[in-house]
């Protein structure tokens, strides 16, 4: 086990659960490299994809628990998939050690150009009258955007197809070539390509619009009480020692005040968190506990 008087003697490695340039991808390099200022120490950012995360998740649960391996988690992995896969091989509260609760950022409904709607009343009135003729991309099964869509077509009561695909990156590539119509998306990912005209906004999901981008409305003002967003926080194996644990989380918290990483978490759509590991544990019990209510009520699958 590391000795906090050394920690870190060596580079940290980041594990994420997703491929790279997803908005999960994103938030941790920007994390990882304003915490490497911080610890005075090289963070190694490493993309794990698989099985809605949790493949990276059981290979951080079974790593020593040295602090030197430690899991960018998210609601997919600490929130949704408990519920969603009936066979899982790690416990998300007991094979962890929380860290830091980093940010939350809200997913995107978005259309092609040439999608017939331009808002969600819209996207509800055409999936009503078309069904499961209307497509709806995931960039992959298990994140928040998945649910999101299960929860959409929940509260409206409609029959729209979803295709999931191996990462954000190639569902947003298919819509903008027109082989999906719509796509459920994180906001990093979507906003420059709404911003070009090349995609369009149909909704955001969190309770509120966005500062920075004011224009985009809610899922909520149509249909109200809905919310369905992602959020991302530090965990490593279970049976860390605190003193480790308080330097990490201490740093994250540093990185987190920094001018340059809010900023580019603002532009993103992200809203920043910090504070002691407990406030993350706690909320990660409490996200089991929401989305277990939500994939009932929605009878959600991984496939």
């Amino acid at each position: 086990m590391a000795s906090p008087r050394k920690y870190p003697g060596k580079p940290i490695r980041m594990i994420i659960p997703f491929p790279a340039a997803g908005v999960t991808d994103i938030s941790a390099r920007l994390l990882a490299a304003a915490m490497a200022e911080e610890l005075g120490q090289t963070i190694i950012p490493e993309n794990k994809p698989g099985a809605a995360g949790n493949i990276a998740a059981k290979y951080v649960a079974d790593a020593a628990p040295d602090g030197y391996t430690i899991l960018f988690n998210n609601s997919a992995t600490h929130g949704i998939n408990p519920t969603l896969f009936k066979s899982i091989n790690f416990d998300a509260e007991r094979d962890f050690t929380p860290i830091l609760y980093c940010s939350s950022s809200p997913n995107l409904f978005v259309a092609n150009k040439n999608f017939p709607g331009d808002t969600i009343a819209d996207f509800v009135d055409i999936a009503r009258q078309q069904g499961p003729a209307v497509m709806m991309a995931l960039g992959s099964l298990g994140s928040s955007q998945h649910m999101a869509a299960e929860l959409l077509r929940h509260v409206t009561a409609t029959q729209f197809t979803t295709v999931p695909y191996r990462g954000g990156a190639l569902a947003l590539q298919d819509l903008i070539g027109g082989t999906v119509q719509t796509l459920c998306d994180g906001y990093p990912s979507s906003i420059q390509h709404i911003r070009r005209g090349t995609i369009k906004a149909l909704g955001v999901t969190s309770p509120e619009r966005i500062p920075s981008a004011p224009d985009i409305p809610t899922v909520a003002e149509t249909l109200p009480g809905y919310s369905a967003y992602g959020w991302f926080g530090l965990v490593g194996p279970a049976g860390m020692d605190a003193d480790v644990v308080a330097v990490l989380n201490q740093a994250g918290n540093k990185a987190l005040q920094d001018p340059e990483l809010r900023s580019r978490y603002a532009e993103v759509g992200a809203t920043l968190h910090g504070g002691p590991p407990e406030v993350f544990k706690q909320h990660i019990q409490d996200e089991i506990k929401r989305w277990r209510e939500i994939i009932i009520a929605t009878n959600a699958k991984p496939e």
